[in-house]
């Protein structure tokens, strides 16, 4: 996959697929192999609640509220809300791991399709 069109990709979508993949494989392994026999009595039920599973902080959509002395984010701007100045406010987050420029790139894309039209920013944590 080129640069160009991993952004467009949905990296929750393709993991899904990765997954399910080594599953089948795995699968069809068990068949033969005793090791992997446990997996061929798996449910669809159970599969399917497995495969929608994300760990922490893969587009995780939290909201924070924010009181009027903590309005400024990591980089010192100011967060953009609608209220008054006196009252805390709730404040969308989304929490991704996002660590190289592909992902960065799928991330952005997908905050323009699931937030169209809704001004976001960026702060990025180094541990």
């Amino acid at each position: 996959m080129g640069k160009a069109a991993v952004g467009e990709v949905d990296v929750d979508v393709l993991n899904a697929d990765i997954a399910r993949a080594a599953l089948t494989l795995l699968k069809a392994q068990g068949r033969t192999d005793h090791r992997w026999r446990k997996l061929i009595a798996l449910s669809e039920d159970r599969e399917a609640e497995g495969l929608r599973r994300r760990p922490p902080c893969r587009f995780q959509e939290v909201q924070v509220l924010v009181s009027p002395l903590h309005r400024k984010g990591l980089s010192g701007h100011v967060l953009a809300v609608e209220s008054s100045k006196n009252s805390p406010v709730l404040v969308d987050v989304i929490l991704d791991v996002a660590h190289n420029e592909d992902s960065i790139r799928a991330l952005a894309h997908k905050l323009r399709v699931y937030y169209p039209g809704r001004s976001k920013r960026w702060e990025l944590c180094i541990v």
